[in-house]
This record gives structure tokens, sequence and C-alpha cells, in this order.
């Protein structure tokens, strides 16, 4: 009968370190005045990646294909991502990539692109503002990350995203959401048309690869991100 007990006893206190660190990371967040949030795409070369705050080093969760949870940022001159080392029975971290401090006011997102063909920078990093007033709800944000101009429509809204840039477009959301005709061009000339679905408090992000060798037969690779914005996040900015 005492096995049993030891084991509902051991059960319970994993159950209270679990919680107990869940309410830590909270707090931890709660405290940050800036936070910083990643995206990536590909798997990575190394199996862990740390950022600095206050000093200390922090594991970096990634997801693919997942904006990352909130992490805070302290603003800098640059935003480095570390790699963790034993050497000689001592934990060293190491630089692995690093990019210049996007300008922003509450809300960074790093996009994180590996490059296996790279000796120097195994990990490209974009820096964007991801505040909501510079990336409201109702809004779509493109990466183009393709050597051409693009042009947008959608909804009836057209835009045009240079090679190689970022940018936020007005969706013109109807009031009750709905699909909304989406078109991307290039050259003048349409290559990728569809309908997407959305809705006045979300914020899609666009991101716009070049071909690839594994499917040269369209000229642009897309891939979308969707995030639902908290009501009273929206309150707060007014």
């Amino acid at each position: 009968m005492k096995t049993p007990i030891k084991l509902l006893i051991c059960l319970f206190s994993l159950l209270c370190s679990v919680y107990a660190q869940s309410e830590q990371a909270d707090a931890f967040e709660k405290k940050a005045k800036s936070t910083f949030s990643c995206v990536i795409w590909d798997k990575l070369e190394t199996e862990q990646l740390f950022f600095q705050y206050k000093k200390q080093f922090h594991p970096l969760k990634l997801r693919k294909g997942t904006r990352s949870k909130s992490f805070p940022i302290e603003k800098s001159d640059f935003f480095t991502l570390y790699t963790k080392q034993e050497v000689d029975g001592k934990t060293q971290y190491q630089p692995y990539a690093q990019c210049k401090m996007p300008s922003f006011k509450q809300r960074a997102l790093f996009l994180l692109i590996p490059d296996s063909t790279s000796t120097e920078r195994p990990l490209r990093i974009t820096g964007v503002d991801d505040s909501l007033g510079s990336f409201p709800p109702g809004s779509y944000k493109f990466f183009n990350l393709t050597k051409t101009p693009l042009q947008t429509l959608i909804n009836g809204q057209k835009s045009r995203v240079s090679a190689g840039s970022i940018k936020v477009v007005d969706a013109n959301v109807p009031v009750k959401g709905g699909m909304l005709p989406f078109i991307i061009g290039a050259n003048n000339k349409i290559i990728f048309e569809t309908r997407l679905f959305s809705q006045p408090k979300e914020r899609k992000m666009v991101f716009v690869f070049p071909e690839t060798s594994k499917n040269k037969a369209r000229p642009i690779q897309l891939k979308f991100l969707s995030q639902l914005v908290n009501p009273s996040e929206l309150m707060a900015q007014k």
C-alpha cells in the first residue's frame, strides 16, 4: 500500500513543479516592457538556440511553421542568438546568428532562415516591428523574399511589394469578415490566385519564397501565418 501512496506523492510534486515553472514563465514575460517572437519554416542545423535577457541566457522554443510565444527583449544595437557548449566542464554560450535590432515599440518579430550552404551565416535573421500600430488587425504583412517586385490585389486593394522587402497592406476586411479575393502578380502577369478567409481582428503574414529545386513549376512558394488579436490588446493601444 505504501508504493501507490509514494507514487501519488511524486506525481503531485511533479505537477506542482510544472505549474510553478509555468507561473514563473508567465511572470517573466509580464514584467518585460518589450517582447519578441520568432517564425521559422525550415529545420535548424543546431538543436537549441538561446537568447540573452538581463545578463542571463534562456532557451528559445521554436516550432516550424508557427509563430513562437512572446519572449522578453532588451533594446540594443543587435539581436543575437546563441548556442550552448560544454568546454572543460563549463557551460559557454557562443554567438550563432545576429542581425541589426529593428526599430519597434512594444513587439519585434524575427524571421529565421537557415542557410546550410553558408559556413559564416548558417542562420539569417530578419527583424521587423510587430507592434499593433505597425501591423494592425485586418491587414496583411508581406515578406517578399524573392528578387522580383510583386503586385498584390486583396479585396480590390492594390499594392506593390519591392523585391526583398517587407510591407503591410490594408486588406479592407468587411466588418463581418469573409472570403476575400487574393491575387499576386509579377511582370503584369498573375502568378497566384485564390480566396482567403479574413476577419477584422485577424492579422495575416504572407511569406513569398522563390521557386525551389523540388518545385520549379511555380515561380513562387507561399506560406501563410495568421494571428487573432485579443480585444483587450486593442483597447490597450488606444
